[in-house]
């Protein structure tokens, strides 16, 4: 139930939404739906750290696989091997690494990267390979962050959700003791 228009109709009751009922009914309805509206946060929340946790993951695998590309340059800038080619290599399903890492808006630099890598260098530019490294780990510092920030959001959501029930928790309490005191002075 959505809470769009509440009016007193005298006498201790209130209109909510064309619906007649008394004060506790009134705060009960209002502070449920908050609660609702807080708890759909909270999965929107959770959902948002899973996506970030699965990036993180990806960009990881990503890292772990440059870092062991079996191909190196050596002093002279002679390939020694096969280099890794993020354009062909699949990274999950039909994505590339290259699709990956441009949906994602990581810089891979070099001059005309051809998005073959190595360690010690790239298809022609010795630096591709280091500062598409750099430029990997600054992106998963970045998702770290942001994970740390989802987590501080997602403890207020909880806090926010605690203080709601503990309100509601007062309001019982406050309307027994109400109905106890006019019983007992009906006595």
């Amino acid at each position: 139930m959505s809470v769009h228009n509440v009016t007193s109709a005298g006498s201790g009751m209130f209109n909510v939404d064309g619906k007649s009922m008394d004060i506790q009914t009134m705060f009960f309805t209002i502070a449920a739906e908050r609660s609702e509206l807080i708890q759909q946060q909270m999965v929107d929340q959770a959902n948002a750290m899973k996506s970030n946790n699965a990036k993180i993951n990806t960009a990881n695998r990503i890292l772990s696989t440059l870092r062991s590309s079996s191909a190196e340059y050596s002093k002279d800038g002679v390939r020694s091997e096969q280099l890794f080619d993020a354009s062909t290599e699949k990274l999950t399903g039909d994505m590339t690494y290259k699709e990956w890492m441009e949906k994602e808006g990581i810089p891979t630099g070099g001059k005309g990267n051809d998005w073959k890598w190595a360690k010690g260098g790239g298809d022609g530019n010795p630096d591709d390979y280091a500062v598409v490294l750099e430029n990997v780990k600054g992106y998963i510092d970045s998702l770290n962050s942001n994970s740390q920030l989802e987590m501080i959001r997602m403890q207020g959501l909880v806090q926010k959700h605690n203080q709601n029930f503990d309100m509601l928790s007062n309001l019982i309490n406050k309307f027994g003791q109400t109905a106890n005191t006019v019983i007992g002075n009906l006595r």
